[in-house]
């Protein structure tokens, strides 16, 4: 959900938890829903820079950090 929505603080929580232990598999099935990654620059950067997408199921897509 867009951070004007979140509990205080929760965003920047996730984003430091990213950052310290990030996750190997990132399934984004956002497609299509008012929470598409265009709205997260921060994770489409993220995923942009670690991440390669390995596969679509269901419309969702899978993608695998670089250092997995």
């Amino acid at each position: 959900m867009r951070r004007r929505y979140a509990v205080p603080g929760a965003w920047d929580r996730f984003e430091r938890e990213l950052d310290r232990s990030p996750p190997c598999l990132f399934v984004d099935d956002s497609a299509g829903t008012p929470y598409a990654l265009a709205g997260y620059p921060r994770l489409r950067a993220l995923l942009a820079h670690d991440y390669r997408q390995v596969a679509v199921v269901d419309g969702a897509r899978l993608y695998r950090r670089e250092r997995c």
